[in-house]
């Protein structure tokens, strides 16, 4: 291999290297962290060993009739997109299922707005409180996130006008 060759391909490892080094720079040290759940506000007290989660499980044991409901609405889904994917579309087909299938939604919120009920009957004040008080989000976390993307984009233009300023 003679020398104008050598150097071509130390330049070209040398340009991947920054690339690679510039990029890592880039995601430390400009992006903005991701939002964790485990470390975030919103979701504190929101795990899976959580009291308030035992206390949901414990509720919810051996609900054969809302795994039945879960069941037809998983069906009815399923039924649903199996007829929107034959190429003859039978539109009256489609809507009787998609009816269906609100029915069973909607059957499906009422039995959750029951256990909820009862759950809550069972429950002091404080403890309704932090159980359903503490939701995550209220909106406070989409806002978050919006605020991350809105920071986002300004520097991606700010890095726009500063390579178009570099290129005039």
């Amino acid at each position: 291999m003679n020398k104008r060759w050598l150097y071509i391909l130390l330049f070209i490892s040398l340009a991947f290297n920054l690339a690679v080094l510039g990029s890592f720079v880039f995601i430390r040290f400009f992006l903005p962290p991701p939002l964790d759940r485990m470390h975030n506000p919103e979701m504190e007290g929101r795990g899976m060993g959580d009291h308030r989660m035992q206390m949901w499980q414990q509720h919810c044991v051996d609900d054969t009739e809302m795994t039945q409901i879960k069941t037809k609405f998983a069906d009815s889904k399923h039924a649903l997109m199996s007829e929107l994917a034959k190429d003859p579309i039978d539109e009256t087909k489609i809507k009787t299922i998609m009816d269906s299938s609100l029915v069973i939604h909607s059957t499906l919120e009422r039995r959750l707005g029951q256990r909820l009920l009862t759950l809550r009957k069972s429950m002091g004040a404080d403890e309704a409180k932090d159980f359903f008080g503490k939701r995550p989000g209220n909106g406070r976390l989409h806002m978050q996130q919006g605020e991350r993307i809105r920071r986002m984009r300004q520097f991606n233009r700010q890095n726009q006008q500063n390579n178009h300023r570099r290129t005039q």
